[in-house]
């Protein structure tokens, strides 16, 4: 079964299949060689005082005005964001994250934007790559209209394909350099989008300038992306196997994974474990690039 889908104006195709995870001679798996390098990238810039950015795009659920948690031009009526297990809902209820930002709509489509920010102690993983003090996490969450998913798609494509920052002033005066410079680029939604040019004709064109690690909360994202956003300086750390809605229980444990310097195994067991305890199911949604 072949499907296609665009990051905007960024096409893909893809043949859904069999995935079997493949290892190389060290004993490593190809997506946690790739995320050894993301982490020496991060480690990097924390020892440096920068903080570790991560930059999560959602395309809210649309069912209709008529149910309370479909309608999709309000986030705060939406399954995705303001319900009992919306991400910003979720978000909010955290002891561990600070909401210090937030804007309403504006002219890239966007119906709102949100920052968040954590302070994380640091741990042994992080003390073996020379991470010696605290730091900070800022989690930049931009939030289209279901109606609005080419353009959500669109500033997925550019953050994972370009180093174009999206520089975000927080109250304080401190600039978070987001967008295209984040370390981690997430993609929320539930239906896929339609388009007319080729992603391989932006790959040759557009570097993103580091390594990113991206993950792809949408139905069946396994089969249709898996292979397509792979580059060297591009890893798939996360994608579905299934129809699927994102709720904020399927954010979180990534999140904290990447924070917590989680093997690329283990950041697939994280999110399974939260999804069937929420679920009441063994059905292990989540996969990555192996």
């Amino acid at each position: 079964m072949e499907l296609s889908i665009t990051l905007g104006s960024y096409m893909i195709s893809q043949v859904a299949t069999t995935y079997v995870a493949a290892v190389n001679t060290n004993g490593q798996s190809p997506t946690q060689k790739k995320l050894d390098v993301l982490y020496n990238e991060i480690a990097k810039d924390l020892k440096n005082g920068k903080p570790l950015v991560i930059s999560d795009t959602v395309v809210l659920w649309e069912e209709g005005r008529s149910v309370w948690w479909g309608d999709g031009e309000n986030p705060e009526r939406n399954l995705y964001w303001g319900a009992k297990y919306g991400l910003y809902t979720m978000l909010k209820q955290s002891h561990e994250w600070k909401e210090v930002y937030r804007q309403g709509p504006n002219d890239n489509g966007e119906i709102t934007s949100v920052v968040f920010e954590r302070d994380c102690p640091t741990n042994n993983f992080w003390r073996s790559k020379g991470v010696l003090k605290p730091f900070k996490t800022y989690l930049v969450i931009k939030a289209f209209k279901a109606s609005d998913i080419n353009k959500a798609y669109e500033l997925t494509a550019k953050n994972i394909f370009t180093g174009n920052p999206d520089q975000i002033k927080l109250p304080n005066g401190q600039i978070i350099e987001a967008g295209g410079k984040s370390h981690l680029i997430i993609h929320s939604g539930h239906m896929i989008s339609e388009g007319n040019l080729p992603l391989e004709q932006h790959k040759s064109q557009l570097s993103p300038t580091k390594t990113k690690g991206v993950a792809f909360l949408t139905c069946l994202s396994k089969s249709v992306f898996s292979g397509n956003i792979d580059k060297p300086d591009v890893v798939g750390l996360l994608y579905t196997n299934n129809l699927f809605a994102p709720e904020g229980y399927t954010h979180l444990p990534f999140y904290d994974s990447i924070i917590n310097g989680d093997t690329a195994k283990n950041i697939i067991d994280n999110n399974n474990r939260k999804y069937k305890f929420f679920h009441k199911s063994s059905f292990g949604m989540f996969s990555n690039e192996d």
